[in-house]
């Protein structure tokens, strides 16, 4: 395992006798080796470089191996082959792994701006009580924020919005008292195939560990194309771990109503070209209510 090199804009506190913030960067990763390069190449370009790659080969032995030697040299990756798994028994495996201060869940299929990683330093060091990050997720280029600095997040209410596994960032104490629910998450062998990190943090907030939104902390990740059966699918087996969260964490039987009749008022307001999204989205949302793991 190659150590990280170290750039002369790599951040650190104002206090220069501090130690910088270090990241590990859970990834899970099968049958994805074009984006898992784009992944990798956009971490050679980051400006803070303290990070380990903690990598859970999922893949046929030998598979990515290329792509791993490609990187090792230029980028810290720790390489842990693993049986294929649902996403969260995944990372909870990795998890035991690591080492460094601030946990960042990465999907094989994003990728980070050169700055990400600076900026996420500079809010942790900036905020030694924030114990949770939620950064902003980019499918397109970047549009100005209305937020500015971070912003805490108080009621359980806000972790459904704009909280996809990809932007957020925990210090290594949340993982030291919490871990995901393997029942729940893509692969797993409960038919709740989403929702995990939602859970995840709904009980960090429940167990007391400070949750804080910034904005400027970006990560991009690819357009969904609209219709396909791919993002069908998704979108319906969203709304299936969307109400068996709402059941699982007793929310009131108002937000689970609201929640089931979001995606019709939204159809119709959108018109007929995303008919087909909307109606999954409450197949789902409907399926959801009935189900148990």
């Amino acid at each position: 395992m190659a150590d990280a090199t170290m750039p002369r804009d790599t951040f650190t506190p104002a206090n220069a006798s501090a130690a910088p913030v270090t990241f590990a960067l859970v990834t899970p990763t099968r049958s994805r080796r074009d984006p898992l390069r784009r992944l990798l190449e956009s971490l050679t370009r980051q400006e803070h470089r303290h990070f380990t790659v903690y990598l859970g080969d999922q893949n046929v032995a030998g598979e990515i191996q290329d792509i791993i030697d490609a990187y090792s040299a230029q980028i810290s990756i720790h390489h842990a082959p693993m049986l294929p798994a649902g996403i969260s028994k995944a990372r909870n495996a990795l998890l035991k792994l690591v080492k460094e201060d601030v946990i960042i869940l990465t999907d094989d299929d994003c990728h980070y701006p050169p700055e990400t990683f600076a900026q996420l330093a500079r809010a942790f060091s900036e905020n030694p009580g924030a114990d949770i990050i939620i950064g902003r997720w980019l499918e397109k280029k970047p549009t100005p924020s209305s937020e500015r600095g971070q912003h805490p997040v108080t009621s359980r209410y806000g972790m459904f919005s704009n909280a996809s596994s990809i932007v957020l960032f925990f210090r290594k104490r949340v993982f030291e008292h919490l871990i995901f629910d393997e029942s729940m998450g893509i692969g797993c062998t409960s038919h709740i195939q989403s929702g995990e990190e939602t859970d995840l943090l709904l009980r960090a907030h429940a167990a007391g560990f400070s949750i804080f939104r910034d904005d400027s902390i970006l990560v991009r990740h690819d357009n969904s194309i609209p219709g396909s059966p791919n993002t069908l699918r998704k979108v319906e087996d969203y709304g299936v771990g969307r109400m068996y969260l709402l059941k699982k964490h007793r929310f009131p039987l108002w937000f689970m109503l609201v929640n089931i009749t979001f995606p019709l008022l939204r159809l119709i307001m959108e018109g007929p070209s995303h008919y087909r999204y909307r109606w999954r989205m409450f197949i789902g949302r409907c399926k959801g209510l009935l189900t148990t793991p």
